[in-house]
């Protein structure tokens, strides 16, 4: 009867297990931009903002990505989350696609490892942040 309970217990929590493990954030690519300090020629600020951070997380599957839009305007915090689906074109550009319709042309950067966004009417690079590493990153 142990055996029997064991083997149900274990066949109940399996399939928890095996979809935890298979659906991950494989990538995290992030941008900040403090823009106080990007002065034009004229004086004016270049950015309709004040800061600006993106964070886009790609998942295991390659077809799902999750971003965080956070950006500050005359000292208003406004974030925007939202989920995505990766489509790709034929000419290497990705689009980040919401449910609602709304999308972000994505390209790589000619090094493969830089992401570049089209956000706002232009066009920001993204780096990919490093992995946690256990010798490094903890004490």
């Amino acid at each position: 009867m142990k055996r029997f309970i064991c083997l149900f217990i274990l066949l109940l929590l399996f399939p928890v297990f095996s979809f935890s493990e298979s659906f991950f954030i494989n990538r995290h690519y992030s941008l900040f931009i403090d823009s106080s300090t990007t002065i034009t020629g004229k004086g004016d600020n270049a950015f309709d903002f004040d800061s600006l951070c993106i964070d886009l997380y790609i998942m295991s599957d390659e077809s799902t990505a999750f971003g965080t839009f956070s950006r500050t305007e005359f000292g208003l915090y406004l974030t925007t989350s939202c989920r995505f689906t990766i489509r790709k074109r034929n000419n290497g550009t990705v689009i980040f696609v919401q449910d609602n319709g709304e999308y972000f042309d994505v390209t790589y950067d000619e090094n493969g490892t830089d992401l570049w966004i089209n956000y706002s009417g232009r066009n920001f690079r993204l780096h990919p942040v490093p992995a946690f590493s256990l010798y490094e990153d903890w004490k």
